[in-house]
């Protein structure tokens, strides 16, 4: 069994995450605090990053996040919706479409790890 990661609390403001991200965000500016690769234990106000494995797909779970999340998902699952999907999720959440979570989601470590001093 995998050791279970620790919720952490590191919080964003909107403009950190876009300059972390090095991308502009869709939907509502919302700052968070706390990050999730995990939507079975997202908390309010996490920033959740759909990532993709050799045996699942964090991207399948997107659609059912809550109102008012913010996510971040690949190109190719933006690319794979409809315009009316896509339409739906922004109205709903925030969202960072990045051409690779996992290289986002390091990139979000590396800037919270640089002004952590």
């Amino acid at each position: 069994m995998a050791t279970r990661i620790p919720k952490n609390h590191a919080s964003f403001q909107w403009q950190e995450l876009t300059q972390a991200l090095g991308i502009v965000g869709r939907g509502e500016e919302r700052s968070v605090c706390g990050v999730s690769t995990d939507s079975r234990s997202l908390a309010p106000g996490e920033v959740f990053f759909a990532l993709r494995g050799d045996r699942f797909d964090a991207h399948d779970f997107v659609e059912k996040l809550p109102e008012g999340f913010v996510a971040v998902v690949d190109q190719h699952y933006v690319d794979n919706l409809s315009a009316d999907a896509i339409d739906g999720l922004a109205s709903r959440l925030s969202l960072f479409v990045v051409p690779d979570t996992l290289i986002a989601l390091g990139n979000l470590a590396l800037f919270h790890r640089q002004r952590w001093g």
